[in-house]
């Protein structure tokens, strides 16, 4: 409420006024002016007396009115905690200060008055007193009426949830009038949990992970509400610790939520046309660079050495509202560059706005020696057409906690680029990205991989696309083997305008390999991502000395679990061979492969035509020996290849091979390889039971397997020809047991890969 007005009090005239009005001592001033002037003295009543009252010569005595105190407003009504500012006029006297007092609650020397806490309804007194006469007061009174308390919701934070594990968080609320209702207004909680509308009680089992920001809302009886932001932060499985089968799982996860890499410092704006190096130089740690939204910087770009810390990390990102990019844990396109198609093929953009802060080099942006601490976000990286760049996003080899987040990092059409993220050092992470256009006619390319470092490194919820290897670790030179990769969520992709004979051929033929492609490297987990169309081998596994610099490359330790790969010549291969000068490396080993799902294993449609494995296992015959392998619980849909595995030397097999509960199909000649077609002399002492070979003989496998003679008599929900189809078993297979059935668990499969593929 505003103070109101106060009532001005006439000054007293000066005494030179006084005596002016009077005619004292005026000198030349007629005789008749003096007499009236007199008189008019007289009338007024010109008296130095403090009393009130004043004696005229010759008349009775005139009472003048005595000082008061007035109070605005004089009555008021207010809640518990409220404000209130009064004002007081005095009359008839020349000092007008007050003092202010309240027998409850506060006020200040200027009348600011603040109500009360109370649970009743209580009457306060205000006074005001003057300063010069302390008998002279006034009052108002003030009515505090409390109402219902103040409603909140007191949980600030909700404990960390783990990927696979069952959860409960109860979100709690005071004051108000109860019931009350909970509800999210804004974001949504990881697939799988909930938030109950009565209790506020958020529970169940996510299989996602990532950092997920959620607003929690409570209303009471009387419509009230209040809000709070929350963040649900769901951690990969087995956090340090643990085994799937004979695999070691990673024994470091990054932490890469925004609460993990704070950047409390001053923000530093570069508007279109400015100096970004120069901003990038003068940043502290902890400060964040903004980029204009929508400009384009030209230039070779370095995030410089700043010796920054984990508390105190320089973000440098568009410099759009978070609520214009994605929610972090959401992937990023083109779509937010102003880009609604790739190759052809929409991208289905619910909107279409260039929020993006664009860098244009070659390379656009890299890490200068021994810088560290940084975090990318909502940047488009790409190369200056027509020049030849090697690393897109290069990192330095000196260069760790880098994290690449909501990032579009892309080539051109039809120039050459070798990688999309160089990872070549450790605590490396690519989140919720965009990496295309990746290729080179002449050489290798990746989107993503290094080949020597130590690791550990995060690549989660991407799209990634190369031509050369999607995904590699190793390759070269390495005193170190990259260890505690987490892959996951990731769509990885080739699109068909690379495909000699494809219909929507480019015309460009570039070197074409895999879509993942292990040469070194330990703990790795792959996990829920998509890798889609690979004319030849979608993933290989090959521990390889290249040009006899490598002997410690090993691959061990690699869990591959809830994937689907999809549109191939062959499933997968895991081979040990010599370089190509003839220098060994280590064994691939401890190999867990369960509940993965291969889908349109085609070896005329998307090979040459010529003879192809579902499962190759190669090792030449002075390599060491592929061991420890288990493979269980996978739906191999093939309708065209020729043989179901193996390809190794007979002196050199496979050791503890483990082959159990999974559909597959015979194949043109079952097993072969090892110079027989036994699978005793291929992998001797091999357990090999519980599985459905389609078109295959009991006489060809140990006991304990099943053949059913087609794809039909297997009875997929919908077979559709080997292609997208629905491969649970239906209800009325022969094969769906009480007990897990054999195949892949499609219902973990499908919810640990929904919403990954990008098309």
């Amino acid at each position: 409420m505003s103070r109101p007005p106060l009532t001005p009090t006439r000054a007293p005239r000066s005494a030179f006024a006084a005596k002016f009005a009077c005619g004292e001592a005026v000198t030349g001033i007629l005789t008749l002016a003096l007499l009236l002037g007199s008189l008019g003295c007289s009338l007024l009543g010109n008296s130095q007396s403090s009393s009130n009252t004043a004696v005229q010569s010759g008349t009775n005595p005139k009472v003048i009115p005595p000082s008061a105190v007035e109070v605005s407003p004089a009555s008021v009504v207010l809640a518990p905690g409220a404000h209130q500012t009064f004002s007081a006029t005095i009359i008839n006297t020349a000092d007008t200060a007050v003092t202010w007092t309240a027998n409850s609650g506060t006020i200040s020397p200027q009348g600011a008055f603040t109500a009360p806490n109370v649970s009743t309804i209580t009457t306060v007194t205000v006074t005001a007193t003057s300063n010069t006469d302390s008998t002279i007061k006034a009052t108002a009174a003030v009515t505090v009426t409390p109402g219902p308390s103040s409603l909140t919701i007191t949980t600030t934070s909700l404990s960390p949830v783990s990927s696979g594990a069952p959860y409960s968080n109860p979100i709690s609320a005071v004051g108000g009038n109860t019931p009350y209702k909970w509800s999210l207004s804004s974001g949504s909680l990881p697939s799988g949990l909930a938030l109950d509308t009565s209790s506020g009680l958020i529970s169940g089992t996510t299989t996602q992970t990532g950092s997920f920001t959620i607003t929690v809302k409570v209303s009471d009886a009387a419509a009230h509400s209040a809000s709070q932001n929350l963040v649900a932060q769901v951690n990969p499985p087995t956090q340090n610790s643990g085994y799937d089968g004979p695999a070691q799982l990673p024994l470091i996860y990054m932490q890469t939520a925004m609460a993990d890499t704070p950047s409390p410092g001053a923000t530093v704006t570069v508007s279109a046309g400015g100096d970004l190096q120069s901003a990038l130089n003068s940043a502290s740690c902890g400060d964040i660079v903004e980029l204009a939204a929508g400009a384009t910087f030209n230039g070779n770009f370095t995030l410089p050495a700043k010796a920054c810390d984990d508390a105190h990390w320089i973000t440098v990102r568009s410099s759009t509202p978070d609520a214009s990019l994605p929610a972090e844990g959401t992937r990023i396109t083109p779509c937010y560059a102003g880009v609604s198609s790739l190759h052809g093929l929409s991208l289905n953009c619910s909107s279409t706005a260039n929020v993006m802060a664009k860098i244009v080099g070659f390379p656009p942006l890299q890490t200068a020696a021994g810088s560290d601490y940084y975090r990318l976000i909502g940047l488009e990286l790409t190369q200056v057409p027509g020049q030849f760049v090697y690393s897109i996003m290069n990192i330095s080899d000196s260069s760790d906690n880098i994290v690449v987040d909501r990032c579009w990092v892309h080539g051109t059409a039809t120039d050459s680029s070798q990688q999309g993220v160089r990872f070549n050092s450790s605590y490396l992470a690519l989140v919720d990205s965009f990496v295309s256009d990746i290729h080179y006619a002449d050489a290798d390319s990746q989107a993503v991989g290094g080949a020597a470092g130590t690791g550990p490194y995060k690549i989660v919820d991407n799209y990634l696309e190369a031509a050369g290897e999607n995904i590699m670790f190793g390759g070269s030179a390495a005193t170190t083997t990259p260890a505690d990769i987490e892959i996951r969520f990731n769509d990885v992709y080739k699109p068909l305008t690379w495909m000699p004979g494809s219909s929507t051929y480019a015309g460009i033929r570039w070197t074409v390999k895999d879509l993942f492609e292990l040469k070194n490297g330990q703990r790795l987990l792959l996990e829920g991502n998509i890798f889609e169309n690979m004319w030849g081998t979608p993933i290989v596994i090959t521990p390889k000395n290249q040009n006899n610099l490598c002997p410690i490359c090993i691959a061990s330790d690699i869990t591959f679990r809830f994937n689907i790969v999809r549109h191939g010549a062959v499933a997968l291969s895991i081979a040990d061979v010599p370089s190509d000068a003839g220098g060994l490396a280590q064994s691939s080993q401890f190999i867990s492969i369960h509940d993965d799902l291969f889908d349109d294993i085609n070896r005329v449609e998307w090979d040459t035509g010529a003879s192809s494995w579902m499962f190759y296992f190669g090792a030449c015959p002075s390599c060491q020996p592929v061991h420890d392998v288990t493979m269980t619980h996978l739906t191999v849909v093939s309708t065209n290849s020729s043989f179901l595995f193996f390809g190794n030397s007979a002196s050199n097999p496979v050791t503890n091979l483990s082959y159990t509960e999974n559909i597959q199909q015979y194949g043109l000649y079952g097993v072969m390889g090892c110079g027989t077609s036994t699978l005793a002399t291929c992998a001797p002492g091999a357990a090999f039971t519980g599985n459905l070979i389609v078109g295959g003989s009991s006489s060809s496998f140990p006991s304990g397997n099943s053949f059913p003679n087609s794809w039909t008599t297997v009875q997929f929900v919908n077979f559709n020809n080997g292609d997208g189809g629905n491969y649970q078993l239906a209800a009325g297979s022969p094969y769906l047991n009480p007990t897990p059935s054999p195949g892949a668990n499609m219902t973990t499969v499908n919810s640990m890969t929904a919403g990954v593929s990008q098309w």
